[in-house]
């Protein structure tokens, strides 16, 4: 049973029982899918960036053989271990936008704009 006395909604323990479901609990195993697809969805690319193609399922299978290789640390919150969990597979590179203001700045002080 998940526990409520912390402040995130599920732990990683709980987690690993509804991705580790039997195949007919399809209630445990949704909310598993179901909860991995929100915190994926409700990161928006600020911590990990899943690649184009990858579907719900391999998400599910990488967070579960995290969880399997990582028993230590199932007491965490779920939402923060899949977001570890996927930050290393996954980690969002800086485009070159987010570093064009370094170039500006750096005409800026080399006397190219006030020369």
């Amino acid at each position: 049973m998940p526990s409520f006395a912390m402040a995130s909604f599920y732990t990683g323990n709980d987690l690993w029982q509804f991705i580790n479901a039997d195949k007919s609990d399809f209630v445990d195993l949704s909310v598993g899918q179901g909860y991995i697809a929100g915190v994926v969805d409700e990161s928006d690319h600020k911590y990990f960036c899943v690649p184009d193609g990858v579907n719900a399922g391999q998400i599910r299978d990488m967070i579960k053989k995290y969880l399997e290789n990582n028993p230590a640390i199932r007491h965490l919150p779920a939402n923060q271990l899949i977001t570890i969990g996927l930050k290393k597979v996954w980690p969002c590179h800086k485009r070159w936008w987010q570093w064009q203001w370094l170039f500006l700045l750096g005409g800026f002080f080399d006397g190219r704009f006030f020369g």
